[in-house]
């Protein structure tokens, strides 16, 4: 009787694990899936976005110059300073993997 005790809580104990870890899973789809939350699986594809338009915006800003495009040099500047902001006071957006 004792190893079928011993088997019943093994198998007690493996369906607890795989519970715990189908409602991490879950937990993660979720916050992946919500538009009002940066999971550590887009992380990087922001981070990469967020560097190449930081990086471009001085060469923007020059052409538009160049060609005497104010109104929208002025709105992309702005849009840039927005999201630059924004992201400031995201805490941990670029820790990568870091948390949700």
């Amino acid at each position: 009787m004792g190893n079928v005790s011993s088997n019943a809580g093994a198998a007690q104990s493996t369906a607890n694990s795989a519970l715990a870890n189908a409602t991490a899973a879950n937990s993660a789809i979720t916050n992946m899936a919500s538009d009002s939350i940066l999971s550590p699986v887009e992380k990087p594809q922001a981070v990469l976005e967020y560097t190449a338009i930081t990086n471009e915006q001085a060469g923007i800003d020059t052409q538009a110059t160049n060609y005497s495009i104010s109104t929208e040099k002025t709105a992309y500047d702005n849009a840039v300073a927005a999201l630059t902001s924004y992201l400031a006071g995201l805490t941990g957006w670029n820790t990568i993997p870091g948390s949700d």
